[in-house]
């Protein structure tokens, strides 16, 4: 029993892990919550508003940019704190903020090329067949008039569907 007891005082035992009368699943939670830490972000300016609201988003280290995101450890001080000023900082733990940036970034990603292939009477046209059409379109057109050249080329492109 001695070995419970702090060093401090004799008469008063320390809280562990093996005398504390919770399930482990509790236990768990609360050291997975205490290895996460805390991303605050300030979501609405603190002009105007009660000096204990600014005084505190100071104290998180808000400096009243609108946007800026500080990282914080996840403890009960913090959580009290950001609870006082709930109505103008945004809270993400680190594993969703993660989450959120990763959902963000594919979405910016560039998305693949969209290749459309024209089809001609015949059913569908190489690329080489095309440029060889092409080639001979511009052959033709070298020996048109301009007036000429608008009329062919018109009715080129109305003969190839979409």
């Amino acid at each position: 029993a001695a070995a419970n007891h702090s060093p401090r005082s004799s008469a008063a035992p320390t809280l562990t892990t093996s005398n504390v009368n919770t399930g482990s699943h509790a236990l768990e939670a609360m050291n997975e919550a205490a290895k996460s830490s805390l991303f605050v972000t300030l979501r609405r300016s603190f002009i105007r508003k009660h000096w204990t609201h600014r005084r505190t988003c100071i104290a998180l280290g808000l400096k009243g940019k609108i946007g800026q995101t500080v990282h914080l450890p996840n403890n009960v001080t913090i959580r009290k704190s950001i609870e006082k000023v709930r109505f103008l900082v945004d809270c993400e733990i680190s594993h969703e903020r993660e989450a959120r940036l990763a959902a963000e970034k594919e979405a910016k990603a560039p998305r693949p090329t969209v290749v459309v292939r024209h089809a001609v009477e015949g059913g569908s046209v190489s690329s080489e067949a095309f440029r060889e059409l092409l080639k001979k379109r511009r052959t033709d057109a070298e020996r048109l008039s301009p007036a000429q050249h608008n009329r062919d080329f018109t009715t080129f492109a109305s003969s190839v569907p979409l």
